[in-house]
């Protein structure tokens, strides 16, 4: 699954306006001691200058845009390192149970959240 976070189209005229973020999200495999296939979540979050600048000279709290895009990028600190939905390898079925009650609503309110805080659209594919 991939995520774009983007600037609102220009005029209406397009689909599309410029990619801020970019979070691919996904279940990974990893074989045991045993050869055995397990699964846990991954995430990769990509900026993008060519919609992070524009942003951040739209907007001048440019301190609170590097926290909050800080956030987003520590979303799989979260996903490693959370107590309750620890990201430990697991077979597919339980991996995909945990992502899809735990991991992916986390993703989506933090991606919710900063969407709305700069009046940003997001997309997924």
């Amino acid at each position: 699954m991939v995520y774009t976070i983007e600037l609102q189209p220009e005029n209406n005229k397009y689909l599309h306006g410029k990619v801020v973020v970019d979070i691919e999200f996904w279940l990974n495999d990893y074989k045991d001691r045993d050869n055995a296939t397990k699964w846990y979540t991954e995430c990769r979050t990509t900026l993008v200058p060519e919609g992070v600048v524009p942003l951040a000279r739209m907007d001048n709290r440019v301190g609170e845009l590097i926290n909050d895009l800080d956030h987003l990028i520590n979303y799989r600190v979260w996903l490693n390192e959370s107590s309750e939905t620890y990201n430990r390898i697991l077979p597919m079925e339980e991996a995909s149970k945990r992502m899809s009650e735990y991991h992916h609503p986390e993703l989506l309110k933090r991606i919710k959240h900063f969407c709305e805080k700069y009046n940003l659209i997001y997309n997924v594919d």
